[in-house]
């Protein structure tokens, strides 16, 4: 079996997005699969010396194809929007004429939905991973009604798609995955600490990703002030986030003098990160669908297979994958409620490691490879019953 997988991305990217694709691609190559990404040439990346293999520590098992396409970096400062909307033009022409001599017929899968509409004028074997849902869903809703097949992130996804008409037959729900070996077999706490320059005194209460507002760090900023953790020695840690993201939160934490932002990590370091902390935390809003119903966080599975104790938002998201056993649950949006939670698991070692261990032997159920797995199986059965 050959997969096409295309996607309009920077390559690599500090985003989890680049993160995800390029791990599902390793584990369906590992399984056996023929993989070709194929991702559009970004000037406008600072990134883009660095080879996307050692980068995210994946290897070599498939093959990365770079398409020519305009990026006209120059738009960015203007205006985000109009920037992209010709990124993305310049990426469907090329995109095109590759699939007239080579994507003809061919498995194609993308998570982008506006690619859709091309993918399926040269193949009818077209399988689209959604992880949100765009505003104008109406214009799409033809063009997932023909996919041949549908993978959900998560299983509130998959229910506002049956909403809008698709048909739950055509769709499997597939949580993103971890790397276990990566990120269990750590040194100590301590030796972690040393090697990366954390204090070693103390504790530390981490948060890793992005810093939009739906993922809920400045909850956990907010939080950060509670007087639970004035003069304790306790240091909050952020690592993540867009260099604009960074500055915009380094304001706001101007006054906190027990935070610290470190900024973007690259992947392979992020397990050291984790095994260095006391306390993970996944703060995410619930005043965003995407946040509330869509997501499956990468972050969530990495802190799973961390063995660290976590407190997270109690949102139906989450709850299709942590329960009261795997994690201590605070209420969204409520920086009382979190730092309560965090004081809770700082104060109480026995519960940390109990619902740590517990959430450890959960993560086994969610690698990458099991995640290929399932999809392979979703794929071929889909193309078996309608023989395309």
């Amino acid at each position: 079996m050959k997969i096409i997988h295309v996607a309009n991305i920077r390559l690599p990217t500090e985003k989890a997005h680049g993160i995800q694709i390029m791990k599902m691609c390793e584990a369906l190559a590992a399984v056996g699969v023929n993989v070709e990404l194929v991702v559009p040439s970004r000037t406008d990346n600072h990134l883009k010396m660095l080879d996307p293999f050692d980068y995210y520590s994946v290897k070599k098992k498939f093959e990365v194809k770079y398409l020519f396409s305009f990026d006209p970096g120059f738009l960015r400062a203007l205006k985000q929007g109009i920037y992209i909307k010709f990124q993305s033009f310049f990426f469907l022409i090329s995109l095109f004429f590759y699939l007239l001599f080579r994507g003809r017929g061919e498995i194609l899968y993308t998570r982008n939905e506006y690619l859709l509409p091309l993918l399926l004028k040269f193949s009818k074997r077209v399988f689209w991973e959604p992880h949100t849902l765009p505003k104008n869903q109406s214009a799409y809703l033809g063009y997932w009604k023909k996919c041949a097949g549908i993978i959900a992130i998560s299983g509130g996804l998959m229910q506002e798609l049956v909403k809008l008409g698709i048909d739950g037959q055509k769709m499997i729900v597939a949580p993103d995955g971890v790397d276990l070996e990566k990120f269990q077999n750590q040194k100590s706490k301590m030796e972690n600490r040393e090697e990366l320059g954390l204090p070693t005194d103390g504790k530390l209460v981490m948060y890793t990703g992005h810093l939009y507002e739906w993922k809920g760090a400045g909850t956990l900023l907010a939080a950060s002030r509670s007087p639970k953790f004035q003069n304790k020695n306790i240091r909050f840690v952020f690592i993540g986030g867009t260099k604009y993201d960074i500055a915009r939160f380094q304001k706001q934490a101007a006054d906190a003098g027990n935070v610290a932002i470190l900024g973007h990590r690259p992947y392979s370091a992020i397990p050291k990160y984790l095994a260095a902390a006391d306390v993970l935390v996944l703060p995410n809003s619930a005043k965003f669908e995407i946040s509330r119903t869509q997501t499956s966080p990468l972050k969530l599975f990495e802190y799973m297979a961390s063995n660290r104790p976590i407190i997270a938002s109690d949102l139906p998201s989450i709850r299709e994958i942590l329960d009261e056993s795997t994690a201590l649950l605070a209420e969204p949006d409520n920086p009382g409620s979190l730092a309560d939670g965090i004081f809770t698991i700082l104060n109480d070692e026995n519960l940390g490691r109990k619902i740590a261990e517990n959430a450890g032997r959960k993560a086994r159920e969610y690698t990458w490879e099991k995640r290929a797995q399932k999809v392979i199986s979703a794929i071929r059965g889909a193309l078996t019953q309608s023989r395309i």
